[in-house]
């Protein structure tokens, strides 16, 4: 048994399924994050996890414990709000040696979790340029990690990477990164994308109350189960297109696309509904053969450049390095890996190969 185990949780309001059966198990130093679009279920779950909540059915176990019913205080759970939730009449210091000292945490151990804040110890929290001295002791307050405010505890995070600035979320993702990764300690949260790659050992994605993958980060990214987990993950969305089984092993709209022997052996077993074949944006390069198209956008974005190309398949978006030199109307070819395309069954949308 892990660290945390969620087993067939339910949780419904009147008529409304909000959780529609969930099974976790989170070892003993693993970092789950939970991703999905908004009334998905991620904040209902979480709150199960923490106490606020119950379920309608199921079991919540904790280090091999039953804490279905028990109250927050008793499950030693940290719990970081999207919003910081800091006391306004303290200083950082203060906000964070408050809790340790109600759990009795010798003076010691508070002085040396005040001491990782180094300058930002004596801010007052409502200053506007204290951005990271507000994230910093909430998660501290918190959390085992880092800063040792909790040892033992389960942190349970709500978007704590949460400033709305590309930039300040970065300083968050590596403040936080950090700690979490030399640890060894186990928790659960919620996030964007960008923070469940980088931050979480495991990522759970979820959708409708239900779990549609759950694995590591390289797990979600290059083989995802479903459509949805295809293109949830990943910016700009992956490109889908519909066809069928060919002569030479898949066709959409009279166009062979490449594949693979193992990717011909699999679609010959059977998905009479049809074929999806998928291609993330990075797999495509712009080159003198492949697919014919015209680009109809051209998005630079420093680094790289989205290119939005029409084609006999449909609008295929590529990521490419660098800038595009090609201008909007021209012509340009697209080409992929056989090793790069995911096909998903048209019916059920689960993956095939």
């Amino acid at each position: 048994m892990g660290a945390l185990s969620i087993r067939n949780v339910r949780r419904s309001f009147g008529n409304v399924d909000i959780l529609k059966g969930i099974d976790i198990e989170v070892e003993a130093g693993d970092f789950l994050i939970l991703v999905g679009p908004s009334g998905c279920g991620k904040s209902t779950l979480l709150n199960i996890i923490a106490g606020l909540d119950k379920p309608t059915e199921g079991t919540v176990h904790m280090g091999g414990r039953d804490v279905t019913h028990a109250l927050p205080k008793d499950r030693d759970i940290a719990m970081v709000f999207q919003s910081y939730a800091l006391y306004p009449n303290m200083n950082v210091a203060q906000n964070i040696s408050f809790g340790l000292e109600m759990r009795n945490v010798p003076k010691a151990e508070r002085e040396a979790a005040i001491a990782r804040l180094e300058d930002a110890a004596d801010r007052a929290p409502a200053r506007p340029q204290a951005g990271p001295a507000l994230r910093r002791p909430a998660a501290a307050r918190g959390d085992g990690p880092g800063a040792g405010a909790r040892p033992g505890a389960v942190p349970v995070r709500r978007a704590a990477v949460q400033p709305r600035r590309q930039a300040a979320r970065g300083d968050a993702r590596r403040d936080q990164a950090p700690a979490q990764q030399g640890a060894g300690d186990d928790g659960v949260r919620d996030a964007r994308q960008v923070e469940a790659m980088t931050l979480g050992d495991h990522i759970a994605v979820m959708k409708g109350g239900v779990i549609e993958q759950l694995g590591s980060p390289d797990d979600i990214y290059s083989r995802p189960a479903t459509r949805f987990v295809a293109e949830f993950i990943g910016s700009p969305a992956m490109n889908i297109v519909t066809g069928q089984r060919a002569a030479n092993g898949f066709a959409s709209h009279g166009i062979d696309l490449v594949l693979n022997d193992a990717q011909r052996a699999e679609i010959g077993n059977g998905h009479a509904e049809g074929i999806l074949y998928g291609l993330r944006p990075e797999a495509m390069l712009l080159g003198d053969t492949g697919l014919p198209g015209s680009i109809s956008l051209i998005e630079p974005t420093g680094p790289e450049t989205y290119v939005l190309v029409d084609t006999p398949i449909g609008k295929m978006m590529a990521r490419v390095p660098g800038k595009v030199h090609q201008q909007v109307g021209e012509t340009v070819h697209l080409r992929w890996s056989a090793s790069d395309a995911h096909l998903f069954d048209a019916k059920t949308e689960r993956r095939v190969a």
